[in-house]
């Protein structure tokens, strides 16, 4: 069974989770608790775990990450691989094996986004832009904002849906407000590569240019509304969850039962 033929693979990457314990080898009893917490409890650690080169920050989560994905890696592999397959290692092997097949990905092209894209074309109105938004999050594109389920702060054998501020290309908002010389390089940067991502989709020059604008407008439109990430560590405004009537309080240019959030009201 398929179950059986997965296990071995989970139970190897599970292995080096098993331990729980406080290893003293992490420490660092060169450094004064009182002086540096941070550094006496994980100085060793940060001696022996240097940043790898394909990482911007590194930590015991990532290392959890990684098994994690030389698991299911390993599981891709396996299903692609079985020469009789269980109907549930057929439907997972065929996804790996389309997800890796480079010549005909680089055959297709664009043909599989272009009915997205002509949604996109035919948006006129804000009506348009709703539906458009709400259609996008269906499959799964984070389009404007955040909308999730997550366990509930407040009461944690409750799953809630959650809503927050996304849309943003660049890490957050405050990389489109700072005046400082590195900001403003970084926004030309990130200007330019949207330009070339319209290139590389086909559009003429004078085009990506003009697309890398608007995109440029509405992020950073966005970004105007958004709050910074101090804001956002405020957990006391966070945690309410709106009535549907204050929602549309809150934003009354949407519908957010008709449009974003089918069923809301």
């Amino acid at each position: 069974m398929v179950a059986k033929a997965w296990r071995l693979p989970l139970l190897l990457a599970a292995l080096p989770l098993l331990r729980a314990d406080i290893d003293p080898v992490n420490f660092d009893p060169a450094v004064k608790p009182g002086d540096d917490f941070y550094h006496y409890a994980d100085g060793g650690w940060l001696k022996t775990h240097p940043i790898p080169a394909a990482y911007s920050s590194w930590g015991a989560f990532y290392e959890v990450d990684d098994r994690n994905h030389d698991a299911l890696h390993t599981i891709l592999e396996a299903a692609a691989a079985a020469v009789h397959p269980s109907h549930l290692e057929k439907q997972v092997g065929d996804f790996y094996r389309s997800g890796m097949d480079e010549a005909a990905i680089a055959a297709a092209g664009l043909d599989p986004l272009r009915p997205e894209l002509k949604r996109i074309d035919a948006i006129r109105s804000p009506a348009d832009v709703q539906a458009t938004i709400a259609h996008l999050h269906q499959i799964g594109v984070g389009a404007a904002f955040l909308f999730e389920s997550e366990q509930d702060p407040k009461e944690s054998a409750m799953m809630i849906g959650a809503g927050g501020q996304a849309g943003l290309g660049l890490p957050d908002q405050g990389y489109y407000v700072r005046t400082d010389e590195k900001s403003d390089e970084l926004r030309k940067k990130y200007r330019r590569h949207i330009q070339r991502m319209f290139a590389l989709a086909g559009e003429s020059a004078v085009a990506a240019e003009a697309g890398a604008n608007v995109v440029m407008t509405i992020e950073a439109a966005l970004a105007k509304a958004s709050k910074t990430n101090v804001e956002l560590r405020e957990s006391g405004g966070q945690l309410s969850p709106p009535a549907p009537a204050g929602t549309a309080k809150a934003s009354p240019r949407t519908s957010p039962g008709r449009n974003i959030l089918p069923g809301w009201d």
